[in-house]
């Protein structure tokens, strides 16, 4: 192609040059880009690039993410209308259509080859969106997928990555609060400790940060101590 030089600069190879650069800007924004909200439920949804992750790495990679004191969780999709406002999110920023396009799900099949599909969260899969002729490959495609058809519809993958998983989606659900930080449904001694050996520690996501105000502190202290007891 012709090229103009100046100050024995060549623009084609500028030209060339921003090419790039700008794919990278648009990769790192689309890798910080916030969680969404959909007003259906009042959760927040994320999409996370991580190509060939293992699906039970991914589910708990989820579980250990936060937004404004929501702990993640593998995505679950129980109508319709979740069903296209996070196929929407997805297509806005990712193409569809090869096997490298798919990201993770929160279903999957137990025991494997059974046919009985659960969700991560216990909830029941009462909505199923199958591509016609899935699930297939009983016995060892066992968790749920979306990307490889751009109708949005289902695909069940191999569990270990290697079959095109580019990432997953979260779903950030109901917002903790009352000072319990292991998340099981008692405050007590144990929970009272993790903020104690936390403290003073600051950043986004620490599960000792009960207020999610960035810091642990004397109000997440507090508030352990006063709800000290509450569902044991």
């Amino acid at each position: 192609m012709p090229m103009v030089r100046l100050n024995g600069a060549s623009i084609a190879l500028s030209a060339r040059l921003s090419g790039v650069l700008l794919i990278g800007l648009l990769t790192l924004l689309a890798s910080i880009a916030q969680p969404v909200y959909w007003e259906g439920n009042g959760h927040y949804y994320e999409i996370v690039l991580s190509s060939n992750i293992a699906w039970n790495n991914a589910r708990i990679q989820a579980e250990q993410r936060t937004y404004q004191c929501r702990r993640g969780y593998l995505a679950t999709i129980t109508s319709q209308a979740e069903q296209d406002f996070i196929w929407n999110l997805l297509r806005a920023n990712h193409s569809c259509g090869s096997v490298s396009s798919q990201f993770y799900l929160g279903g999957y099949e137990d025991p494997a080859g059974t046919g009985n599909w659960y969700w991560v969260t216990g909830e029941p899969m009462d909505f199923t969106y199958w591509q016609p002729g899935e699930p297939n490959n009983r016995g060892y495609e066992t968790v749920i997928a979306l990307g490889l058809y751009c109708s949005g519809h289902w695909n069940n993958v191999p569990p270990g990555g290697s079959w095109g998983a580019r990432g997953y989606i979260v779903e950030y659900g109901e917002a903790s609060a009352g000072g319990d930080v292991d998340q099981n449904g008692c405050v007590d001694d144990a929970d009272l400790l993790a903020v104690l050996f936390a403290f003073g520690q600051s950043g986004s996501g620490l599960p000792e940060d009960v207020n999610c105000d960035g810091t642990v502190d004397d109000a997440d202290l507090l508030t352990v101590l006063f709800n000290f007891g509450s569902g044991c």
